[in-house]
């Protein structure tokens, strides 16, 4: 998500709005696109994928004792995991019965490696940003822009722009705590990646997220805290986000229900989400107001009991927002799908 300095044109509280139509703001450069897309993808590097939800709260209807099964991490020290990441995002923009276009494709493989596990169930693990892969696609007769930090072919062009941004990111490295039940204690990059974070130009949306304090929050709203004792089917409990934006603070409150293991392969208990967002518009907003008029978000997570690790999840989101402009409204529709594996 974009601060206010990175809001070209219309604006929405996701930073992936594209207008680009005579007579409503202004079309958004490649440079613009480019800027959008590298907030999207430290959101990505610092907490793998914020819509996966928080820390839960208010477990109902579970089962009394801790038994074979249970939810709960089970990581040993000096073994490595490997995270693959795909997120689509198409936006749909309408102004004055304008309408324009644009997808944004992610792509993102990260390591983790566990450097101790303690016999009270914490884990300390590092985790690393081996490749990025972006595809963005605008409407009109624009043509693709794709990067792809794995591939032996130099980026060209507008690609070679981002290649420049998000090459410091990288490599970079951040540690961090969890519980057994996925509580995240902790979080800070390593010494190597503050110093990679000082070859990137523009820094004015880093230094709050790159924080040790801005870190650890990022990794509690990435990682669901699981119940403490074995759940029943049908179980539920609650979390919630808040991110902060230069126009107000923008808050999720997931549901998670426990609908039991997966048909043949009892060793996959499969969790259901459904996320519901409000905007809390700050006192004194650096920007224009924005409306969330209609979304919706729901998806699904399995856990290995086995392997004591998440195995895959998906979530699929709608939003839709309105932003004054003028004397005029930027409608936007965000239709997204988040895919998270670790095999």
């Amino acid at each position: 998500m974009r601060r206010r300095s990175e809001m070209q044109g219309s604006q929405d509280i996701t930073g992936m709005s594209d207008t680009g139509m005579s007579g409503a703001p202004k079309r958004r450069s490649i440079e613009a696109r480019r800027r959008a897309g590298t907030a999207v993808v430290i959101r990505l590097v610092v907490g793998l994928a914020a819509v996966l939800g928080a820390e839960g709260r208010g477990l109902r209807g579970q089962s009394a004792e801790r038994r074979a099964g249970s939810l709960e991490w089970k990581l040993a020290a000096g073994e490595s995991q490997r995270v693959t990441f795909r997120q689509t995002t198409d936006s749909l923009t309408t102004v004055n019965r304008l309408v324009s276009r644009a997808r944004i494709v992610m792509e993102a493989d990260l390591t983790w490696r566990v450097d101790s596990a303690e016999s009270d169930g914490r884990m300390r693990i590092t985790q690393t940003l081996d490749r990025l892969a972006m595809r963005l696609t605008p409407s009109g007769d624009e043509k693709p822009v794709a990067y792809d930090s794995a591939s032996n072919e130099p980026p060209r062009g507008a690609a070679r722009d981002i290649a420049e941004t998000v090459r410091p990111l990288i490599g970079l490295t951040t540690r961090f705590t969890m519980t057994r039940l996925g509580e995240i204690l902790d979080a800070a990059l390593t010494e190597e990646s503050l110093k990679s974070l000082g070859e990137i130009g523009d820094r004015s949306n880093l230094i709050e997220i790159f924080s040790a304090e801005g870190l650890t929050e990022s990794f509690r709203q990435a990682m669901p805290r699981l119940p403490e004792t074995p759940p029943q089917v049908g179980a539920t409990w609650n979390g919630s986000t808040r991110t902060a934006l230069a126009t107000g603070k923008l808050v999720q409150d997931n549901t998670y229900t426990y609908t039991g293991p997966s048909e043949g392969q009892t060793n996959l208990a499969e969790i259901g989400l459904q996320s519901r967002l409000t905007w809390e518009p700050a006192k004194e907003p650096a920007g224009p107001a924005i409306a969330i008029t209609d979304q919706k978000a729901t998806g699904a997570i399995r856990f290995d009991t086995d392997r004591g690790r998440f195995r895959n999840a998906w979530i699929e989101q709608s939003l839709t927002t309105e932003t004054p402009y003028r004397n005029d409204v930027v409608r936007v529709r965000l239709d997204t799908r988040l895919e998270l594996e670790l095999p």
